[in-house]
Parts: C-alpha cells; structure tokens; sequence
C-alpha cells in the first residue's frame, strides 16, 4: 500500500518529534547517571589514606629492646680478671741524677697517676739530696717529699754509678739499672725522665714471660 502525499505530511512531523523526544531523553539519563554516580567514585579516590601503623613485634618488645642474634653484652671476664691483679708486684722505676731530673721526674708520676695507673712508683734519687744542709738544696727535698705525698712515689736512695771520663751526658746512665735490683717486684718498668706519658701503660705488666 503506498501512502498519499497528505498522508506523509501528516505523519512526517510526528516522526521526526518522535525521534527528538527520543533523543532528549537519552541525553537526561546520562547526566542523571553522571550527577549521582561520578562524585561517589571521585570521593573515594580523593579520600586521604589512613596513617600506617608502624609494625609492633609480637611479642610486644620496642625497637630499641630489639637485638640482632649475634649481638651480645661487652664480656666482662676480662675487666674482672684486670681488678682482681695485684698491683703491688709491678713498679714504675725512675732514677734521678740531679735537680733538673728530679724535677722531670715527679712531673711524670704525676702524669702516671693523671692517666690512672694503678702499679707501685719508685723513685731512685741520690742519697745527698735529702741531706740537711750540704749538697742538699731545699728545693730538692720539697720535690721529693711531694712526689713521696703527693703522688705516692717509695723514695730508694742510691749511690750514683758514674764512670769518670765519659760523656757528661751518659756518665751516670748505668744508675738506671739498679732499677734491676729491686727485686721485691715481679715486673719494673724502668721510665727515663724525659719521657712523655700519652696514655695508662699498666697493661705493659701483663703481658705474658717470653718464652
């Protein structure tokens, strides 16, 4: 049947507002859906992270309790066996041959006591100098007594071993080894008195006897 032109005159409009309506209510449905829909994912992609919890062992012990396994405590067998030593078998030995060494001597007892050491002090000093007038001079038996009070120094009076016709400087040098002759140590430890002392040297005693 083939419609007349009246007839799709009439119907022509009614198709077309057909299809506008159609259209318009397609567009509506996608902006309804956009307004209720997108904010709600926007929102939970915006939303701020909650704080991590920073893990917590299990059995409830910090961090700073926390030791790796082959971490251990400093041994302490080694500083009880140094304190349990007697001192009193080793000696610091000096010998002294006239003023200008006595002084440099007590300078360095004081300096053995400054960085703690714990061994006996000796000092060798020439029998005159505590004499009472004479070749004894006061300023001599000052430092003595102070170097004997003050620093605990055993005072030994010794003749001088001097060879006649040496150097000046070496001539009296064998008196140190009357610092061999005190024989009530175990171990001396004979200082000139123009050494310098950095640091506690009583460690040098426990070494072990050659062999």
């Amino acid at each position: 049947m083939v419609a007349s032109p009246y007839a799709l005159r009439l119907w022509l409009p009614l198709a077309v507002a057909a299809v506008l309506l159609l259209s318009l209510g397609i567009r509506h449905n996608a902006r309804h859906s956009m307004r209720f829909g997108r904010p709600e994912t926007a929102a939970v992609a915006h939303s701020p992270a909650a704080p991590s919890a920073s893990p917590t062992p299990a059995d409830g012990n910090t961090e700073s309790e926390m030791k790796s396994p082959g971490t251990t405590e400093p041994e302490t067998a080694e500083s009880g066996a140094v304190e349990s030593v007697d001192w009193s078998r080793f000696a610091y030995v000096q010998y002294v041959t006239n003023s200008v060494y006595l002084c440099n001597s007590v300078m360095l007892f004081e300096r053995l006591q400054q960085v703690g050491s714990r061994a006996d002090r000796v000092m060798m000093y020439p029998s005159w100098m505590m004499g009472e007038g004479g070749r004894g001079r006061l300023d001599d038996r000052r430092l003595l007594l102070k170097a004997r009070d003050e620093y605990n120094v055993r005072l030994v009076p010794i003749e001088v071993l001097a060879r006649p016709g040496q150097d000046p400087t070496w001539a009296e040098s064998f008196t140190k080894l009357l610092a061999f002759n005190q024989t009530q140590y175990a171990r001396v430890l004979s200082l000139d008195s123009d050494a310098n002392v950095l640091q506690n040297l009583d460690e040098l005693f426990l070494l072990p006897p050659p062999q």
